[in-house]
């Protein structure tokens, strides 16, 4: 398995949210594409782990919070994880340190950028990336209200990145 940026040759994938053999996901693929569209130039990042076949198994995708719909400046928000897990006889990826490496490669990034730091927001809905999981990761939580925003960076820069998201 490898960290890729999206290529043009993986973008219908990534239209599906990897779902490719959703029906229901191919009919709003022409909505994520326009919106797709209009945030690759304001700082969309969308990294895809691919298996040794070229095949995608995973996704993430951030924004400058200050494209999102969080208050704040000077972070990278999560806006997507998604790992393939057990569906429509694709086999399980899940459990096996994708999702980290796609965490680990957007925070990279958003560093090289001198991003302050990085959020997401978790929840215990079943069909959203659970809170837990960037808890697991060294996110704190910064805030609750239905949904978990959550932060992570190096020490010296969580009190401003937390700050950051406070202030707004």
């Amino acid at each position: 398995m490898r960290v890729i940026d999206l290529t043009t040759t993986h973008e219908w994938s990534y239209m599906l949210c990897l779902q490719t053999w959703s029906k229901e996901m191919a009919e709003a693929a022409s909505h994520k594409a326009r919106w797709f569209e209009q945030m690759r130039g304001r700082g969309l990042v969308v990294k895809l782990a691919v298996d040794d076949d070229d095949e995608p198994v995973g996704m993430i995708q951030t924004l400058p919070i200050e494209e999102s719909w969080i208050d704040g400046e000077g972070l990278d928000v999560v806006l997507c994880t998604r790992v393939i897990g057990h569906e429509h006889g694709v086999a399980n990826h899940r459990s096996h340190g994708i999702g980290t490496a796609l965490l680990d490669a957007v925070e990279q990034d958003s560093r090289a950028r001198g991003r302050l730091g990085m959020c997401a927001h978790g929840s215990a809905l079943p069909m959203a990336m659970k809170a837990r999981w960037y808890r697991d990761r060294g996110y704190s939580s910064v805030q609750r209200d239905g949904f978990e925003l959550l932060n992570l960076y190096d020490a010296e820069l969580t009190a401003d990145a937390i700050q950051a998201v406070r202030a707004a």
